[in-house]
């Protein structure tokens, strides 16, 4: 029984340290929006700034953690949008991205800890973007 708890347990932690966690720090005097936010999806992403193409206001800084065994960076980037869109944010330009060292990742092997993988980006109000349309939701 002790064996199944244990089993239980074990597996129940894995999968949550799967999940990737976005943090914001909001810039400028930021403040959260009063109205309707877009969609996650509708958030657009740029590898660097020079791919914006139109002028933008800094929203917040994005930081980003997650197992780097259990989680790719699609997960970050959704975590990231869905993050985004909360601050009022319309864009994304990806920053730089921290792996954890073969050492940490052998630890985190032999000992069954997270091995965290962290992420930057800045989220930026993107003037005359104009979003996708929403994706239909599921019913």
């Amino acid at each position: 029984m002790r064996i199944r708890t244990f089993a239980a347990c074990s597996l129940a932690l894995m999968l949550l340290s799967g999940c990737v966690t976005t943090n914001a720090t909001l810039l400028n005097g930021t403040t959260l929006p009063a109205g309707a936010m877009l969609e996650p999806e509708q958030i657009a992403i740029y590898r660097t700034a020079d791919q914006v193409g139109k002028s933008y206001k800094e929203v917040a800084i994005l930081t980003s953690t997650g197992d780097s065994t259990l989680t790719d960076m699609a997960a970050f980037h959704k975590s990231m949008q869905e993050r985004a869109a909360k601050v009022g944010a319309n864009a994304v330009i990806l920053g730089a991205t921290r792996e954890p060292s073969t050492g940490v990742e052998l630890a985190s092997l032999v000992l069954g800890l997270p091995s965290n993988r962290k992420s930057e980006a800045i989220a930026i109000s993107v003037d005359g973007l104009v979003p996708p349309p929403p994706k239909p939701k599921k019913k």
